[in-house]
């Protein structure tokens, strides 16, 4: 069943997404080139307007068959012969898809879904034996909102409101509009509705039958401020803003 709140989420103009796929997209396609024996059909679940997908095909163009998964964005005529989107609800049953597919990316969504342990197992259905997860999450545990538990405010991918968002930390609207930190944010709703710690999308990944290749921590920030504090804790990926994990389907 389609939730009505979930709407807020998927029929934004994806423009959170793009900026995204902008920083996650180098972390993705240097792994892929690490890799060259993974190739075949490869899918973005939650893609948006594909800007991910055309990101990775333009690194490897015939290398991979680019499909896209999304509820609400039709593709214009000219990139439906590139990208292959399909119109699906990632909060039902996604994986009555005929393809199935060598890697499966999941940026910044399992954050918005409602049963992400459904979501999880259609992904792994979609893939082929040893098939390739590449999924991303903002962290919990990430520095800053460890300084704002110390001092009893609520974390940021946090919220306990649909019509007002900070609320708990209503300071960090005016350090992030001073860092130059999106748009609106006086408006802005996340939409979060599950919050991993690394440890827990770990824990998460693994219960599901996926073997961890690989684990990294960074950011998606776009203010040169936050991104700059960032990198300050690349030696401790836990505490990064951002949680990107790579992992294999087991047998």
């Amino acid at each position: 069943m389609q939730l009505n709140i979930q709407n807020e989420v998927y029929t934004e103009d994806y423009s959170s997404l793009d900026n995204s796929s902008k920083y996650l997209s180098p972390i993705i396609i240097d792994f892929l080139k690490r890799n060259p024996e993974i190739k075949g059909n490869i899918v973005d679940i939650g893609c948006g307007k594909g800007g991910l997908l055309r990101k990775i095909k333009k690194a490897f163009n015939d290398r991979f068959n680019y499909f896209g998964i999304d509820y609400y964005f039709e593709p214009i005529e000219n990139e439906k012969k590139e990208i292959i989107y399909i119109k699906k609800d990632i909060n039902a049953d996604f994986s009555e898809i005929e393809e199935k597919f060598d890697v499966a990316i999941s940026t910044e969504v399992i954050e918005h879904v409602v049963d992400t342990d459904a979501f999880i197992t259609n992904i792994k259905k979609l893939l082929k034996p040893n098939g390739i997860l590449i999924i991303t999450t903002p962290n919990l545990a990430f520095f800053f909102n460890r300084i704002l538990l110390i001092f009893g405010n609520q974390p940021i991918f946090t919220e306990i409101s649909w019509k007002q968002s900070f609320l708990g930390s209503l300071f960090i609207k005016k350090l992030f509009n001073a860092a130059g930190q999106g748009k609106n944010l006086n408006e802005a709703i996340f939409g979060h509705l599950r919050v991993f710690t690394f440890r827990a999308l770990e824990d998460f990944v693994k219960y599901h039958g996926f073997s961890i290749i690989k684990k990294k921590g960074t950011t998606i920030f776009t203010s040169t401020i936050l991104r700059m504090i960032s990198r300050i804790f690349t030696l401790f990926p836990r505490m990064m803003p951002t949680i990107v994990i790579i992992a294999k389907k087991e047998e």
